[in-house]
C-alpha cells in the first residue's frame, strides 16, 4: 500500500468542455434545423425525385470527374475558393415549385390544432343544445291560454 502512495504525481483529468455537450433544445441526431426555404426545397425536390425518369437523371448528373475532393495541399487557394463558389449541384427546381411548397407548408403550419378544433366543435354542440331547450321553452309559453302576467310567471 505504501507503494502505491509513494508516487506523489498527481493525474489531471481534463474538464468537460461545456459547448460540446447537448442543450435541450437541441435536436436529435440525424436532425437538422431547416428554415422554410430549405424545406420547401427539400420537399420540391422530394416530389420531383418520385418519378423515375428524374431520379436517373439527377443520380447520373452527380457522377462526374468533378465529384471527388482533390488535396487541398496541391490545389491554389484562388483555385479551392472559386470552386467552392461555382461547383453548386443544380436540382432543376424551379422558383414556382418551391413557392408552391412554402404555400402548402405555410399552410399546414397554420392550421388549427385537432384538439383545438374538437373544443370548439364541443361548445358550439352545448349552445345548439342550449338554444333548443330555450326556443321549445319559450314556444310553450307563447302557445299558452292566458294572460301576459301569466306568461311572465311561467318564464
Amino acid at each position: 500500500m505504501k507503494d502505491f502512495f509513494k508516487n506523489d504525481a498527481i493525474e489531471e483529468v481534463p474538464a468537460n468542455d461545456m459547448s460540446k455537450q447537448k442543450k435541450e433544445d437541441d435536436l436529435p441526431d440525424g436532425y437538422s434545423s431547416m428554415d422554410s426555404d430549405e424545406m420547401a426545397e427539400t420537399r420540391a425536390l422530394a416530389k420531383k425525385m418520385l418519378r423515375k425518369k428524374f431520379r436517373e437523371e439527377t443520380i447520373s448528373a452527380s457522377y462526374s470527374r468533378y465529384a471527388f475532393e482533390d488535396e487541398g495541399d496541391v490545389l491554389p487557394e484562388w483555385f479551392i475558393q472559386d470552386e467552392a463558389r461555382a461547383n453548386i449541384p443544380n436540382y432543376n427546381l424551379t422558383q414556382e415549385e418551391i413557392d408552391d411548397e412554402k404555400r402548402l407548408l405555410h399552410e399546414w403550419n397554420t392550421r388549427p390544432s385537432k384538439k383545438v378544433t374538437e373544443a370548439k366543435n364541443r361548445k358550439k354542440m352545448r349552445l345548439t343544445k342550449a338554444m333548443a331547450k330555450i326556443k321549445t321553452k319559450a314556444n310553450l309559453i307563447a302557445n299558452q291560454d292566458g294572460g301576459e302576467g301569466s306568461k311572465m310567471r311561467a318564464i
